[in-house]
């Protein structure tokens, strides 16, 4: 059986579902303790997602491989909760602090984002994060950051944003976002400044205002968009910052997360 098995997927694509506080090189190592004839394989990832997003990877296994560019430029779609009143520097919970403000109205923020919103659409050229594994230098943008050095102009790609849609608005309390954030970050295993990251939290959390602007998005874009800067972008524009507060990739082309297999099952 287990031959067949070998001849049928060794050389595929197959859709997996990363959890939140995976790293895509982490998920990889679970599919292939999961699944011991993959042992040997080369297995790549079309697309990655951050340690704090969730959603449908897709895994190229051996012969696959060869058609990366191809699978990588697929459209995606997210899911996205868009939190109101802070920011960071990775634009999503897995920063440092930078800014926290008093949030508009909910009614505000439904009178000015659809029309934010739209102008947000098409095709423009969007600046790679600082958080980001954009090489600049022979080194991922991220190691400078760490470093402390600001680049005047940062590089960036073009982008398509082909749908963008309000899916809820809603408030949430500060003591549930504070202890999420919390439990999510704990669970990240690597350096990600998680020590620094939660002792900030923790340190505001008595400051921040009662509840905060919780704003779920429907985004459909082309390959390589970061769903964080996004986030990050509209919140400038509202004035009082923003972070991408969940992120789930929900579509790859034609794969779904109907279709990923769930390594915890």
């Amino acid at each position: 059986m287990e031959f067949f098995v070998r001849i049928l997927f060794m050389n595929t694509v197959l859709p997996v579902y990363k959890t939140r506080a995976l790293t895509c090189g982490q998920l990889i190592t679970q599919f292939k303790t999961n699944f011991s004839i993959y042992t040997q394989e080369k297995i790549s990832v079309a697309g990655r997602l951050d340690p704090m997003a969730e959603g449908l990877l897709l895994l190229l296994i051996g012969e696959a491989n060869k058609q990366r560019h191809f699978y990588q430029s697929l459209e995606k779609q997210y899911l996205t909760q868009i939190l109101f009143g802070v920011e960071t520097d990775t634009y999503d919970v897995l920063g440092l602090i930078t800014k926290i403000a008093t949030p508009p109205p909910l009614a505000q923020l439904e009178q000015k984002l659809p029309k934010l919103i739209s102008t947000l659409k098409g095709t423009y050229h969007q600046a790679f994060p600082p958080f980001s594994s954009k090489t600049v230098g022979g080194k991922p943008l991220y190691y400078w950051t760490r470093k402390g050095v600001i680049f005047p102009t940062y590089p960036t790609k073009e982008i398509t944003i082909n749908q963008f849609k309000i899916k809820k608005f809603c408030l949430k309390k500060s003591g549930d976002i504070v202890k999420k954030i919390i439990s999510d970050v704990s669970q990240i295993t690597g350096d990600f400044r998680q020590e620094s990251i939660l002792h900030r939290w923790r340190e505001v959390q008595n400051n921040l205002s009662s509840v905060f602007p919780l704003v779920t998005v429907e985004i459909t874009c082309s390959s390589g968009t970061y769903i964080r800067s996004i986030a990050d972008e509209i919140g400038k524009q509202i004035g009082c910052g923003a972070i991408a507060y969940t992120i789930k990739r929900t579509r790859i082309g034609n794969y779904t997360t109907k279709d990923a297999i769930k390594l915890d099952s």
